[in-house]
């Protein structure tokens, strides 16, 4: 914001009545054309809403103060006029201060101004860095450029059988493992867990802010807040069609596992389809088998999950008594923050990592990335704000979180998302994943993808 004022010119001179007039001047130099939009908000939300009104007259003189050092910027003011109508309605709307501009920074932000600006200071992959990005994206030579030779091996024709045994031995394996953590526990409130997650929300704003809140229709605009979005999980669904997907997720986890090599093993390639049909048909069957299945549901039931269509996060209402109590509170809150960056995924990088052979790399494995640097930070706060411990740690003194915990998990999917990290850096990774601007860790969608409600799981 280095090189623009906020004087506000014009607006203490405003009587009362002339709003709508004052707003439509604003607008009319930053559209070039005439506009009623003014005086028909003034209309609708003047008598309910004064503040809405306020908040829209100072947004206005942001624009039209600053227009001319925008548009030499490159800025085009047209998709920004409708974002600003619609965050002066909004209650997560700032209120105006002169000293913390926290109103300025919102306007530029719910703008596209802020957005724009960041990507402007980014650096795109070189071409060395994108030839490895894309050996990680694919699982065969299918690159963005048709001309660019990947070191990705070819893979054999399908072995069925082989896919059919590994498969089910170890995501039997793998359920039995989960299911066993979970056989003893000990109740905790939703209310208790949505108290955690308010405080998750904070510390992901003062950690992820720059990029979270620059994204213009990011949810921390609307006013939400993330202990609504929660619910238990065992309100999950586990109609056939859920615990397939369930399987599906699972199933790259044991099948890109480095030890295990299931799909090594079995020759099978995520970019071809009749390899996923054959895969699916297995998962089918193991969803219709009755001791298998009851083995699914009772994971399904005690694991963290994010469903893209409704924003709903599922926190299981309990925690293991198997392991040191601290420990297991620690576990939830870093299992709510990987749900709550899935909630604040750009819908773009959702739809670039479904149209990817490697679709865990970017939905799992970037998460986690980021979940593990995410829950550093928030432990740090907790240890230095005595007043959140009894929060976070249901009433027990201040304990350290075992060390797993600031590691990256997901198995081949995180080391995967290691190496997009050591290509690109940090801040490519968040322009991607909440901004949407893949093209930053190398990768556009390229295939139309299966649409499909699959839920997002720890």
């Amino acid at each position: 914001m280095e090189d623009l004022t906020f004087t506000y010119p014009g607006l203490s001179t405003v009587k009362k009545g002339g709003e709508g007039a004052f707003i439509d001047a604003r607008l009319k130099l930053l559209s070039g054309s005439d506009t009623d939009d003014g005086t028909t908000f003034v209309a609708a939300h003047g008598e309910d809403d004064p503040g809405a009104v306020e908040w829209l007259m100072r947004a206005v003189c942001v624009f039209s103060e600053n227009a001319k050092v925008m548009t030499e910027a490159g800025m085009t003011f047209g998709p920004a006029i409708p974002r600003l109508l619609k965050q002066a309605t909004h209650p997560g709307r700032k209120p105006f201060d002169a000293l913390n501009r926290d109103f300025e920074k919102q306007a530029l932000q719910v703008s596209g101004w802020t957005k724009g600006i960041l990507l402007w200071t980014l650096k795109l992959p070189s071409q060395e860095s994108l030839e490895k990005l894309q050996s990680i994206y694919y699982s065969k030579s299918r690159a963005t450029t048709t001309t660019m030779a990947l070191d990705v091996p070819e893979i054999g024709p399908l072995d069925k059988a082989v896919l059919r045994t590994q498969l089910w031995t170890s995501l039997e394996e793998l359920l039995d493992n989960h299911n066993k953590g979970w056989a003893q526990t000990e109740e905790r409130s939703i209310r208790e867990i949505r108290r955690v997650a308010n405080v998750i929300q904070d510390v992901v704003e003062l950690a992820f802010g720059k990029f979270v809140l620059a994204r213009p229709d990011s949810p921390y605009h609307s006013g939400f807040k993330y202990s609504d979005k929660i619910v238990s999980t065992t309100s999950r669904d586990v109609s056939p069609k859920a615990l397939k997907n369930f399987l599906k997720n699972r199933s790259d986890v044991v099948g890109n596992d480095k030890k295990l090599a299931v799909y090594e093993k079995a020759n099978y390639d995520p970019g071809r389809r009749e390899d996923v049909e054959a895969r699916d048909a297995i998962l089918d069957e193991m969803v219709k088998t009755s001791a298998l299945r009851k083995k699914v549901v009772r994971a399904v039931q005690t694991n963290g999950a994010h469903s893209p269509g409704t924003g709903t996060i599922y926190v299981q209402p309990f925690i293991s008594t198997q392991g040191k109590k601290t420990d297991e509170l620690w576990q939830q809150s870093r299992t709510m923050m990987h749900e709550f960056l899935h909630f604040l995924t750009h819908p773009q990088f959702r739809k670039v990592a479904r149209s990817i052979d490697q679709r865990q790399v970017m939905i799992e494995g970037v998460t986690d990335l980021l979940t593990a640097l995410m829950f550093r930070r928030f432990v740090d706060v907790v240890r230095q704000a005595p007043v959140l411990t009894p929060i976070v740690l249901g009433g027990l003194p201040y304990a350290a979180p075992p060390e797993h915990l600031f590691q990256v998990g997901y198995r081949s999917a995180g080391t995967a998302a290691g190496q997009i990290f050591d290509e690109v850096g940090f801040e490519n990774i968040e322009a991607a994943y909440f901004l949407g601007a893949t093209t930053y860790i190398g990768v556009e969608k390229k295939k139309k993808e299966k649409k499909t409600e699959e839920m997002e799981v720890l």
